[in-house]
């Protein structure tokens, strides 16, 4: 049902960073201190131009750690995305990574960057088939908060 293409903003629990072009199954929820309150800054928009170009395939992906949600967007509830460009070296380790595009910008760039360089993808092999680098790819990151969920978790809810 969550492809690639999905919308990650409807699939995510408070504090969880949906992973939209690999499309990983659920999200992870990160998050170690609740939102202070529950109404939600807007989400920006612009991830899908901003991050149009290669991405890398999601069955490639090894191993994956999760990007923490940072606490003081958490508290002040900012939601937001990061496009993170790099290449892979012959090993599938991500090397050179950048922030292509952010928003809000400055604020989740340290967690994308820091969780995609500790990732590994599966070398791709070239036509002699031997492990090749990849340069130029691009990925989504999208840092999401559920506004009834963090009322549940902050005990603000009225469910009982």
């Amino acid at each position: 049902m969550r492809g690639p293409r999905a919308s990650p903003r409807s699939a995510c629990l408070a504090g969880a960073v949906a992973l939209a072009a690999l499309g990983l199954p659920g999200c992870a929820i990160v998050a170690e201190s609740p939102p202070a309150r529950a109404d939600l800054q807007p989400f920006p928009p612009g991830i899908d131009a901003a991050c149009a170009g290669e991405q890398p395939e999601r069955s490639a992906l090894q191993h994956f750690v999760k990007p923490s949600y940072p606490i003081d967007a958490v508290t002040r509830g900012v939601q937001g995305w990061v496009c993170v460009g790099f290449d892979l070296d012959a090993s599938g380790a991500p090397v050179d990574l950048t922030v292509v595009a952010a928003a809000p910008a400055g604020v989740f760039d340290e967690a994308a960057l820091a969780a995609v360089r500790a990732w590994r993808f599966e070398p791709q092999l070239g036509a002699d088939g031997q492990p090749r680098a990849r340069q130029g790819l691009r990925l989504p990151l999208v840092f999401a908060l559920d506004a009834a969920v963090a009322a549940e978790v902050t005990g603000t809810g009225t469910s009982r």
